[in-house]
């Protein structure tokens, strides 16, 4: 309950304070986190929360140095994650003896050329690895630490208490390598030459990180078309940089996720995915090519005798009005499940999809971010009834109360119409004792609740724990 009533934007500043005295840590850290929480109000006994203070600007790192040799290394590595973190404090954490504050030190997002260079010799892979993984770390640095020069420990063979899982040693850190290939094939920082290296590695998702990149010739994009592993090709087909040649080669890979990709690749020729949408599943969310369409090529898409195709041109929102009425009389429920959201159609060409299509089209048309409020209504008394209906009505700002009362009636809906600021006092307060949590919750959190009843909840609560 407490970390619901933090989440309000009407708090006192009174009550922001009795709220850190009783939920202690992460009570302050989202208010710290949601800038609601002064600086004089921050507990400067609690590392954890000063460190978060440091992250979200409120402090200034000079004011934790001390945490640098704070007893937990836990606390030290935290503290090597700050982003703003001097120099000189990054460079003392980068020589901690413990390997994981070192580690930090290395994904720092403070990181130095001077700090990358002193780690870049560490003894132990981990630290190597979190440069590897740093889009910070300078490429001439990331390519020295593609080799193994001078390692000597991996969390496979150096004795550590709490081993990393799945990092076996057999005495040449295998398992620590292939995760450090992994990461370098990852990084966009890392030259384009050093990750070509890894075309042929013998992991899968190294071949997979590099098939993502964006810098590598063609030659190697062909190689990776041909990998036996179909997860490496369907990486290939989704990048932007391989040529119009390569996409239409691999159009005919049969492969479900290597043709899923390729739709949905933005370098896809129009007329490739045309063809595709006739042989694969596209999945839900808008297709990248048809995003970047021009006026001329939406006009020709609208009409496609293609429903699939006319369905995918129907996710744009920013349509001209004349398509938007075109596809608004299309005969085929998926594309005007896709168009209903539009917030340029009418009621009148809402209600006519409503009445047309019935469930196929009700809960998207409550998504429509201008549907009235009277249409909500009617949605919300619709028969057959459509569960997501009532999910799309609870989170949406024209939703009345009568709506709203139809909705805690729906498991799903109840949580989230809890929160609505439409729903009546009456109702919102009793909602305050519900059996179910997630409502109760939410009831505390809805910015419709009185003062009043704000301050009593505060008062039946524990007392302040003590310091």
């Amino acid at each position: 309950m407490l970390g619901e009533l933090a989440e309000r934007d009407d708090l006192s500043a009174r009550q922001i304070r009795e709220l850190v005295d009783r939920g202690g840590s992460a009570i302050a850290i989202g208010l710290l986190r949601r800038g609601r929480l002064a600086p004089a109000d921050i507990p400067r006994a609690d590392v954890r929360v000063v460190i978060t203070a440091v992250e979200e600007g409120t402090l200034s790192a000079d004011l934790i140095a001390d945490a640098v040799h704070h007893r937990d290394p836990a606390i030290r590595a935290a503290l090597a994650e700050c982003p703003d973190l001097p120099r000189r404090l990054l460079a003392l954490l980068a020589g901690d003896p413990d390997v994981e504050v070192a580690e930090a030190a290395a994904l720092s997002p403070a990181l130095t050329d001077e700090v990358a260079a002193t780690l870049a010799g560490h003894p132990h892979l981990a630290v190597r690895r979190g440069l590897a993984a740093n889009d910070r770390t300078p490429p001439h640095i990331l390519a020295a630490v593609a080799t193994d020069s001078g390692v000597r420990w991996c969390f496979g063979c150096d004795g550590s208490q709490n081993p990393r899982p799945g990092m076996a040693c057999a005495g040449t850190h295998e398992d620590a390598v292939w995760d450090l290939h992994y990461a370098l094939a990852a990084n966009d920082a890392t030259p384009a030459p050093t990750a070509a290296i890894f075309a042929d590695h013998r992991s899968a998702v190294v071949r997979r990180n590099l098939a993502a990149r964006t810098d590598q010739t063609d030659a190697i994009y062909q190689w990776l078309a041909a990998d036996l592993v179909p997860g490496v090709r369907a990486e290939t087909a989704g990048n932007p940089a391989i040529s119009e040649a390569l996409i239409r080669t691999m159009a005919d890979d049969r492969t479900h996720d290597v043709q899923r990709r390729l739709v949905r690749n933005p370098a896809v020729p129009l007329d490739v995915l045309q063809a595709l949408t006739t042989v694969t599943r596209i999945g839900p969310g808008p297709v990248p090519r048809i995003a970047i369409a021009t006026a001329g090529e939406l006009e020709v898409l609208a009409r496609s005798p293609n429903p699939i195709v006319r369905m995918l041109v129907a996710e744009r929102r920013d349509l001209p009005p004349h398509l938007v009425d075109l596809l608004a009389g299309d005969p085929d429920a998926k594309v005007l499940k896709s168009l209903a959201p539009n917030p340029m159609l009418t009621e009148r060409q809402l209600r006519a999809m409503l009445t047309e299509h019935g469930v196929r089209t009700a809960a998207r048309i409550a998504t429509n971010p201008n549907c009235p409020p009277a249409l909500l209504d009617d949605l919300a008394i619709h028969r057959p009834r459509v569960q997501k209906v009532y999910r799309a009505i609870a989170t949406h700002p024209n939703a009345t109360a009568r709506a709203l009362l139809h909705c805690l009636d729906d498991p799903q809906a109840r949580p989230l119409a809890a929160r609505h600021p439409a729903l009546p006092t009456d109702v919102l307060v009793t909602l305050l004792d519900d059996p179910e949590s997630r409502v109760a919750e939410s009831a505390a959190a809805n910015p419709s609740l009185p003062g009043s009843v704000v301050r009593s909840i505060l008062d039946r609560l524990d007392p302040p724990r003590e310091t």
